[in-house]
């Protein structure tokens, strides 16, 4: 008898064993995935996602992130498809969920009425009846890009490994067709987004391209673990820092505890006076330590670091920090 209680003493022990290494080994994968997913290294994240969307502990996530892929490659039917079966899945996520369907809808629709055009590192989506089809615009928008990315290369000292994907709406296919506030003339969610009219001046279109391209290089140098207000003041500085426009000197004492951590829902007002103290303390701290200084950041960030993190490894040569710099 206490042979057998023995044997299944250990037998047990072996199962607890066996299932922690597979469970050990399932978040490994899990960890992996999400790393790819922010890498944008899509063939590896899928390869994962396809047994890891199958276990409950983590499917909806995994879902979610694969509907994003498949919404970024344009293939929006499977990213559809994902999400109206989580829609019926995970009824309480639904508010969350349907967010992303309404996105995914107006895509589509603008996608079906839309020509394109491709350079060997953009590829441009714009409307049938737009104006655009004349070539004008399209070639200056080109011509822009391409600037955009040769001075980002020399400013964020990267460069994109895939084709980008870019969509121009003019007049009300902004409104129509996107979830972006009408305020606004441009956007980035890993595709970037220009809102046209017929009165737009060659400088205010170059200020948006680039300051949209901004933010496609620091999702590529932080992984997306970048503060709202800095990803927005840094798009701000290098965009301005491009055109004639000059940066305006503040009085105002900021500091990053200033900034609110998601903006979306405040008033137009508001938000204007956000991306204003955004860009003004990416200035200040740009004539601390120089736009070598911001960069160094942005690498600091993409290696996982806390703000405080990046900027007390950054600026240690300078004998600064952040609680020197910030006074706090």
């Amino acid at each position: 008898m206490k042979s057998s209680l023995k044997r299944l003493s250990s037998l047990i022990l072996l199962i607890i064993l066996y299932s922690a290494y597979v469970f050990a080994e399932t978040d490994e994968d899990f960890y992996r995935s999400v790393k790819y997913f922010k890498e944008k290294n899509y063939p590896a994240f899928k390869s994962l996602a396809r047994d890891l969307s199958e276990d409950p502990k983590y499917a909806y996530q995994i879902s979610m992130m694969l509907a994003e892929v498949y919404f970024q490659e344009n293939n929006i039917y499977e990213a559809y498809s994902i999400l109206s079966r989580l829609y019926e899945q995970y009824p309480l996520k639904g508010r969350e969920i349907k967010q992303k369907l309404e996105r995914i809808e107006k895509e589509k629709a603008f996608l079906e009425k839309s020509s394109r055009d491709r350079s060997k590192k953009f590829e441009i989506f714009f409307s049938e009846e737009s104006p655009v089809k004349d070539g004008r615009v399209l070639e200056e928008i080109f011509s822009l890009l391409d600037e955009a990315q040769y001075e980002g290369g020399k400013f964020f000292r990267w460069y994109p490994d895939d084709i980008i994907k870019v969509m121009i709406y003019y007049g009300d296919d902004y409104k129509d067709y996107t979830v972006l506030p009408l305020w606004s003339q441009g956007g980035f969610d890993g595709k970037i987004r220009i809102q046209l009219n017929k009165h737009i001046k060659t400088e205010r279109l170059k200020e948006i391209v680039f300051h949209e391209y901004a933010h496609l290089a620091i999702e590529g140098l932080t992984k997306g673990n970048c503060p709202l207000w800095f990803n927005e003041g840094v798009a701000q500085y290098f965009a301005v820092k491009n055109t004639t426009k000059h940066f305006e000197k503040t009085a105002k004492k900021l500091t990053p505890e200033d900034f609110p951590k998601r903006w979306e829902g405040r008033p137009e007002k508001e938000i204007k006076e956000l991306y204003n103290d955004a860009l003004a303390l990416v200035i200040f701290i740009a004539r601390e330590a120089g736009d070598y200084g911001l960069y160094d950041i942005l690498t600091q960030l993409g290696e996982g670091k806390s703000f405080r993190q990046a900027i007390d490894s950054s600026f240690s040569y300078l004998g600064l920090n952040y609680s020197i710099l910030f006074n706090r």
